[in-house]
């Protein structure tokens, strides 16, 4: 057996696995409010870059930070807060949406 993605392919023949599917959804798990200020805060890192506020590790480790801050907010949703059962849209929000 040689497993390709959810495809198996057994004696030449090419069969769904649909046993091993695992669906990851991402609901959006972060309000438009937070999602501006995780913004704000991203380019707050790249504003002490700009004038020599930060340097050396401490640049490192706040632009690491600052990407994930920013792909948080661009996606609406934190893994984080997935894995900690947290979200702070409002339930209106997720029902225009189709979510509950």
């Amino acid at each position: 057996l040689q497993r390709i993605g959810t495809l198996i392919v057994k004696h030449g023949r090419i069969q769904n696995n649909l046993r091993n599917i695992s669906l990851v959804t991402m609901v959006k798990n972060i309000s438009i409010t937070e999602g501006g200020i995780r913004i704000t805060l991203a380019v707050g890192v790249f504003v002490l870059w700009l004038f020599d506020a930060i340097g050396g590790n401490t640049l490192i480790v706040a632009s690491l930070m600052a990407v994930m801050l920013l792909a948080s907010a661009f996606m609406n949703f934190c893994p984080l807060y997935k894995v900690l059962g947290i979200s702070t849209r409002k339930c209106e929000e997720n029902a225009k949406e189709g979510r509950s």
